[in-house]
């Protein structure tokens, strides 16, 4: 069957990934030329305004050297120096005009101002040359030059202020340039977006309709099934994955038909052996509860307790003695002496095969228990090996009336 919902999902996924890809592209494209646009024209209005900032200083100087030499000719040096940096500062210009980016209509201002400058270098140099000349230096001559310093100094403040004006509108225009650019860059976001948004909510409607509303209709079929409610089969609504699942549940669904009516039948079957398997687990029970009540009779007569006389007890202890061991040899001890009246428990350990520190620590234990009710307890039976382990282990029996048989032991006891 064939399987065209990724394809689609994919298809989906990829335009709205290439869209939006191409929004952030635009922006991003939009953005950088807007800075390198910003950055181009303060640069170039910074490098003008100081370009003429030092110009106007140069000529400034050169004008007053210029109006002093008209009544004292002296040497030229400093005004020669002021105009030939001036020139370089024209040059200056030129390079940055050529380099700049400028409007078309202001880079012609520029260099009509410009040429302005040089014109005012030449006639500098004009005069210079006329005051150089004129050894006699007449007050007509020299009102002359007066005259046209000062109208030189009027141009160049004019030129000045023109290129200010220029300067500021240049400033302008980027700014309203750049508010363009930023305009286009929303426009173009905005429209991407939109259509981002187109794309997704049509995807929305083709997943609703493709996919939603059919699991839907699983998830209530499913339900049904859970409660008992074997419905008809869903009705399969595509050739893509979801129709391949209609179609595989249908077939679940029948087989769970089927197992559903043999699996009642079994469990009818297994009610009955469970019940047969409970008669069974209670007749255990009770046999498990006989067993338990034999072992803890076998358990006591594990350690018997044999009277000798009114005064005189014997418990044989035979095999190995282990913690619960221990503990049952203590409380049968107790309850014989508490019983009897007794004043002395022969404790018999030749049939213990190992005595370890903890051994040792439980008969210590019950020899202490026994005191506390007035009575003695006499070890016997300590074999020659079982005497070195306990001095191997360090083990002392101060205070503990100790016999190497039991006859002994009952002979001490009666006297």
């Amino acid at each position: 069957m064939p399987r065209t919902l990724t394809k689609k999902v994919a298809v989906v996924a990829l335009i709205v990934l290439v869209l939006i890809t191409i929004t952030a592209a635009f922006t991003i494209v939009q953005i950088l030329s807007l800075r390198q646009t910003i950055d181009h024209v303060s640069d170039d209005v910074i490098a003008q305004s100081q370009v003429s900032g030092e110009f106007n200083t140069y000529l400034t100087s050169a004008i007053s050297e210029l109006q002093t030499l008209t009544q004292d000719v002296g040497e030229f040096g400093a005004v020669e120096e002021a105009l030939t940096e001036a020139q370089t500062n024209v040059a200056t210009l030129d390079r940055i005009l050529t380099s700049g980016r400028y409007d078309p209509m202001m880079l012609e201002t520029y260099r009509e101002l410009n040429d302005q400058r040089q014109s005012m270098i030449d006639a500098l140099q004009r005069i210079t040359e006329r005051i150089s000349a004129d050894v006699n230096n007449d007050a007509g001559s020299s009102e002359g030059l007066s005259i046209e310093l000062q109208e030189l100094e009027q141009n160049l403040a004019r030129v000045n202020v023109i290129e200010q004006a220029a300067l500021s509108r240049e400033q302008i225009n980027a700014t309203e340039r750049a508010s363009l650019g930023i305009q286009r860059a929303l426009v173009g976001a905005s429209v991407n977006v939109g259509i981002v948004i187109v794309v997704v909510l049509l995807a929305l409607l083709l997943l609703n309709r493709s996919v939603v509303q059919p699991v839907r209709t699983l998830a209530a079929t499913a339900q049904d099934f859970a409660r008992g409610h074997f419905s008809e089969p869903v009705g399969i609504t595509s050739n893509d994955e979801i129709g391949s699942l209609q179609h595989s549940f249908n077939i679940m669904a029948d087989q769970i038909s089927q197992q559903t009516r043999a699996l009642t039948a079994q469990v009818a079957a297994a009610e009955a052996a469970q019940t047969k398997a409970e008669a069974a687990q209670n007749e255990l029970a009770a046999q498990l509860a006989i067993v338990e009540e034999q072992r803890a009779v076998i358990q006591r007569m594990s350690v018997p307790v044999l009277p000798i006389s009114d005064s005189v007890l014997v418990m044989p202890l035979i095999g190995a003695l282990d913690t619960e061991r221990l503990q049952l040899v203590q409380e049968v001890a107790l309850q014989a002496i508490e019983r009897a009246g007794s004043r002395y428990l022969l404790l018999d350990i030749t049939g213990v095969p190992i005595v370890d520190a903890s051994v040792a620590r439980g008969l210590f234990q019950t020899i202490e228990a026994v005191r506390l009710l007035g009575a003695q307890i006499i070890i016997v039976g300590v074999r020659p090996e079982v005497a070195q382990a306990l001095v191997g282990l360090g083990v002392e029996f101060n205070g503990v009336v100790t016999q190497s048989t039991l006859q002994s032991g009952i002979s001490f006891a009666l006297r």
